[in-house]
């Protein structure tokens, strides 16, 4: 039989992870969208690139 001391400690331990889960996730997102713009912005710069050599 569990004591209600374990109960609450695991229901504490799982709700830590849910957080760190949450935080991760977040973190994610923030990198995924970083790099989009950073794929966007390289493409810009390679297409001004494209265009400033084929002037010379």
């Amino acid at each position: 039989m569990e004591k209600e001391g374990d109960k609450q400690n695991l229901l504490i331990e799982i709700c830590g992870k849910t957080r760190e889960n949450s935080r991760s996730r977040d973190m994610l997102s923030g990198l995924e969208g970083q790099v989009t713009n950073l794929k966007e912005s390289m493409g810009g710069v390679k297409e001004h690139l494209r265009d400033t050599l084929s002037w010379t």
